[in-house]
């Protein structure tokens, strides 16, 4: 991957106070390496009984990930048997990020399983929300491509000027995993309107493709070659592709970030501090899950926990690989986990760009 620019002071402050200093940023590569000399124990008493908490009920995107990672996170650690895994009420990781900044202690044993929806309704400001997840130290992020696929004119025509044009967003809920497309249609020009109750991917294609909403956000991996062909028979196209951490899912893929589009039409960036807020989102919006253990832990647990981390990405490698989910652990995951805490200035502007168009989005 191409070299990443040096965190921002407040997240070299956050990791400091996480105890990540020294020992925890050490590569895994670097811990096997001491493991084998006889630097780190080879067995270890502290982390005895691995414990996962997944940001979601049975079935949800986290405990599927939970589950995927026990196994060799439990290996890894030398544990007598693979972690543990509790799951929790919800689908969007709210109620499980709460308990866990609120009663698990920084002992090394427990880490949770967050999906991006949880990170997404911190960044919104859901009333919900009482944990700070800046606070975590991050072990592994995975992150899937997402396309924005619409059937909109952006055309600078003097009708379109002189009008205040709708788009019709499918969403899950307002505040959502599709919040970064309502904003990104904003920065465009349009009005959105969400049109909630389309939680699954195959729900927001058929409401596309019969007419029912005129912009849908879905992972690249729900568009197949058949699912695109109707999308185009019915006069929908793919737009652009929400910003993440990594690179675009094929080498060959012509598909633009949403900066890439934004300056195909407008011949300039999208402006700041809102286009920084929704580079933040977009990010958490394509995060299927972050491992993240308590702020406080000890800097040795840490590290006993990125080798396992690391060790486990390389026995999920090929599920991910099947799921077009890039795996981030180590340095690339600190960097990955940090693209989604925009500067104070990005999260108040999308705040209150959130809040001042709430009551519009109530009445429709």
């Amino acid at each position: 991957m191409l070299p990443r620019p040096l965190l921002p002071r407040r997240h070299v402050l956050a990791l400091a106070l996480a105890g990540t200093a020294g020992a925890a940023l050490r590569p895994a590569t670097v811990i096997a390496r001491e493991r084998a000399a006889g630097a780190v124990p080879t067995t270890t008493t502290a982390i005895s009984a691995p414990a996962l908490i997944a940001g979601g009920g049975r079935g949800s995107l986290a405990a599927r990930w939970a589950d995927s990672l026990a196994a060799p996170l439990g290996q890894a650690l030398n544990a007598a048997q693979q972690a543990d895994v509790t799951t929790s009420t919800g689908r969007d990781g709210v109620t499980a990020a709460n308990l866990f900044d609120a009663t698990i202690s920084p002992d090394g044993n427990t880490a949770l399983v967050v999906p991006g929806a949880a990170i997404l309704a911190s960044l919104s400001g859901d009333a919900r929300v009482h944990f700070d997840f800046s606070r975590w130290v991050p072990l592994l992020v995975g992150q899937s491509e997402t396309l924005v696929i619409g059937r909109v004119d952006l055309s600078h025509s003097l009708r379109n000027l002189l009008r205040d044009r709708p788009a019709r967003v499918a969403v899950s809920a307002p505040t959502g995993l599709e919040l970064p497309t309502l904003l990104a249609t904003a920065l465009l020009g349009l009005r959105p309107i969400p049109v909630p109750g389309f939680a699954t991917p195959e729900s927001a294609i058929a409401a596309l493709n019969s007419n029912a909403v005129d912009v849908i956000q879905v992972p690249r991996a729900a568009v197949g070659a058949d699912a695109l062909a109707q999308i185009t028979r019915a006069g929908g196209a793919i737009l652009f592709r929400l910003e993440n951490s990594g690179a675009p899912a094929s080498a060959t893929d012509s598909t633009p970030d949403f900066p890439g589009f934004y300056a195909q039409l407008h011949k300039r960036p999208p402006n700041k501090p809102l286009a920084d807020g929704l580079r933040a989102i977009s990010v958490a919006a394509s995060t299927d899950a972050a491992l993240v253990l308590p702020m406080l832990t000890a800097p040795a647990l840490i590290a006993e926990w990125r080798y396992a981390a690391n060790a486990a990405s390389t026995a999920i490698a090929d599920e991910a690989h099947r799921n077009a989910v890039t795996v981030f652990t180590g340095a690339d995951c600190t960097h990955a986990y940090a693209d989604t805490n925009p500067d104070l200035t990005a999260q108040l502007a999308l705040k209150r760009w959130i809040t001042l168009r709430q009551a519009d989005w109530r009445v429709g």
